[in-house]
């Protein structure tokens, strides 16, 4: 009996740890339902893109503090931008300083430009486009931008070639920036508890069989 306690206690905990891998939607207590863009590998939360646009970088960078509009944020670098991406799946794999181009089907990016917010959506067949900056600083004043692109549901590309960057007064409707912060730690879904809950119902069945074989 307590063999099978412990074996259906190995299937919650992988259940539990699987579902929490990855890259997935979360709340923010400020900016509401489905705002950030949460990565599990690298243990950050992405705020919406969308939140952040036509606002500069020295605009934004501003606001960090307490009482800022970004309070507890920062901007994320290129490197944990391009880890975000592969981490979500895209399959021809991102590299910082490179233009990579993926089929949709295969690892696209119109499910993580969705997560992330879509700066610009475009024309017919459907465009796409989340535009951020980064805190990787390139010349004096001026940082690099990532722009993934989801093109009417076949193509994804991500453009992080070096030559892509704005300086740091620049602002655009179509741009936000990348900002993150460390995720909060949240507990597997009741895998501790629910080990508890079958360990004592494991210990109440075999105290009920031990008293009928001693009667």
């Amino acid at each position: 009996m307590f063999r099978n306690i412990l074996a259906v206690y190995v299937v919650v905990v992988s259940l539990s740890t699987s579902a929490s891998a990855g890259v997935m939607s979360a709340d923010h207590a400020t900016f509401g339902i489905a705002s950030l863009t949460r990565d599990t590998v690298q243990g950050l939360d992405f705020l919406d893109l969308t939140l952040s646009v036509n606002r500069s970088f020295n605009n934004v960078s501003s606001q960090f503090g307490t009482g800022g509009d970004f309070e507890g944020f920062r901007y994320a670098t290129e490197v944990e931008v391009i880890n975000l991406i592969n981490n979500y799946g895209f399959t021809p794999g991102a590299v910082v300083g490179q233009n990579i181009t993926g089929w949709a089907l295969s690892g696209g990016l119109g499910g993580l430009t969705n997560l992330l917010g879509v700066t610009n959506l475009d024309g017919l067949p459907e465009l796409k486009q989340t535009i951020g900056i980064t805190g990787t600083s390139v010349h004096i004043s001026s940082h690099k931008y990532v722009e993934l692109v989801f093109y009417s549901g076949l193509i994804s590309t991500v453009y992080n070639e070096p030559a892509l960057y704005r300086p740091d007064g620049y602002f655009s409707p179509n741009y936000g920036s990348f900002l993150v912060q460390s995720s909060s730690v949240v507990p597997e879904p009741g895998s501790i508890t629910t080990f508890a809950g079958l360990l004592g119902i494991g210990l109440i069945v075999r105290r009920r069989r031990q008293r009928l074989s001693d009667r």
